[in-house]
């Protein structure tokens, strides 16, 4: 779903900067992959360098996997 915004709103986001209305400053949240995890299934699709950068809002997983 924040996907999906992020999509649709980029091109009135790119208008409002260009005409100097505003400034967007995008942040993320990232969450580390626990070591135990780095290899399951959900680590190895949501994160980055061996699990130290993971995207999702959802951090979940790690107690079903």
């Amino acid at each position: 779903m924040l996907m999906a915004f992020v999509k649709d709103f980029k091109g009135a986001a790119q208008i409002l900067e260009k005409a100097g209305y505003t400034h967007f400053t995008p942040h993320y949240i990232t969450w580390y992959c626990p070591q135990a995890f780095t290899l399951s299934r959900h680590c190895k699709s949501q994160c980055i360098n061996r699990g130290r950068y993971c995207e999702g809002e959802n951090q979940d997983f790690i107690c079903t996997d």
